[in-house]
């Protein structure tokens, strides 16, 4: 048996890859925005950009414990600014109380854990102002207008003291006592 080799015509062989032309290099047609439209483009820009206001980055407010009655309105007016920087965010009641709730910790977290866990919804969990009232009532101080006449009656500056410092506790003072 004798092997027979046909002769390959060259003008039927198949290109191999190696023998293959390469295909010309094109890049895609990437349009240009002419002067003028690049122009429109960042003149609206800037007109949206200037129609949205930037927000404030307020901090978060600090915990409260119940601990100290006199830092239950600086936790209130931190929550409120909060309020006020995010309306979107806090339309509902709902999630005012849930905000206000999350921060607070210890015992006044504990005064309202019962509630909470109860079957029945409580009133100050959809009412804002209720809420306030039942924080204020369980934690602020009990005679607030008696204790700052007292601390108007022993106010004095001590040498070391701003007169700056003066008199925003003075002014805080005369601010609860009217």
């Amino acid at each position: 048996m004798s092997a027979h080799i046909e002769p390959v015509d060259s003008n039927n062989e198949e290109p191999s890859p190696s023998n293959q032309p390469n295909p010309p290099q094109t890049t895609p047609f990437v349009p240009q925005p002419s002067e003028d439209a690049a122009a429109m483009i960042k003149a609206i820009d800037a007109i949206i950009k200037m129609n949205i206001p930037a927000k404030v980055k307020l901090r978060e407010p600090n915990p409260f414990d119940g601990s100290n009655p006199r830092k239950l309105h600086t936790f209130l007016l931190q929550c409120k600014l909060n309020f006020c920087n995010h309306k979107d965010h806090f339309q509902d009641v709902l999630v005012k109380v849930s905000y206000v709730l999350s921060f607070l910790k210890g015992m006044a977290l504990e005064c309202f854990e019962p509630s909470l866990f109860d079957n029945i919804e409580p009133a100050w969990l959809s009412d804002f102002t209720l809420f306030v009232q039942e924080l204020e009532s369980n934690f602020s101080t009990y005679n607030p207008v008696g204790e700052a006449e007292s601390e108007l009656e022993a106010l004095c500056m001590q040498e070391n003291h701003q007169a700056t410092k003066y008199f925003i506790k003075f002014t805080q003072l005369t601010a609860c006592v009217h």
